[in-house]
C-alpha cells in the first residue's frame, strides 16, 4: 500500500529532510560503504536472477561502483497483483511517488496535462526490498518470488 500523502508535493521546493541530514552525522555515515555495496550485491543479483517475462528490470549501470541502488524499483503492468503474490509471501514492497509529478498539487496551476506514458509508468513501478541486511538467502526467495509470479 502506498503511504498517502508523504510523497505528495504541496508546494514548488519544498520537501521533508532526509533523516540524515535532519539528525546529523551518526553511526549511519560509518557502516555507508558496507551498506552500499551490500545494496549493489542484492541489485546485482536481482538483476541477474529475475526472469519474469512481464517484469522489467531497471537498466544495469554501466560503471557498478557509481551506483548506490537506493532503490530497486520494477515495472510490471500487473503490479497490484505482483505486489498481493509478493506480500502473500512475507515479502514486503512500496510503490514510491505514486502520484506523477503534473498531478501533484504544487503544479495544480499548470492546469490539464495529458501525459499517459507518465500516468502508465506511475501505475506500473513496483519497489522491491533492497535493505543492507538482507541475507543471500533471503534475496534469492525474493527473486523465486516474483519469478513464480502468475501474470
Amino acid at each position: 500500500m502506498a503511504l498517502a500523502g508523504r510523497f505528495d508535493l504541496d508546494d514548488l521546493g519544498a520537501h521533508v529532510a532526509h533523516e540524515l541530514a535532519a539528525e546529523g552525522p551518526g553511526d549511519e555515515l560509518a557502516h555507508l560503504d558496507h551498506d552500499n555495496k551490500r545494496r549493489r550485491e542484492i541489485a546485482h543479483r536481482y538483476l541477474e536472477h529475475i526472469r519474469h517475462p512481464d517484469v522489467v528490470l531497471p537498466a544495469a549501470p554501466e560503471e557498478e561502483t557509481a551506483h548506490v541502488w537506493h532503490l530497486f524499483v520494477v515495472r510490471c503492468a500487473r503490479r497490484d497483483a505482483l505486489r498481493e503474490h509478493l506480500a502473500a509471501r512475507g515479502i514486503g514492497t512500496a510503490v514510491h511517488y505514486p502520484t506523477p509529478p503534473h498531478l501533484q498539487p504544487a503544479l495544480a496551476g499548470l492546469g490539464a496535462l495529458s501525459l499517459p506514458v507518465t500516468e502508465q509508468l506511475h501505475r506500473e513501478v513496483l519497489s522491491l526490498p533492497l535493505n543492507p541486511a538482507l541475507t543471500h538467502e533471503e534475496a534469492d526467495r525474493i527473486v523465486e518470488a516474483v519469478n513464480s509470479f502468475q501474470s
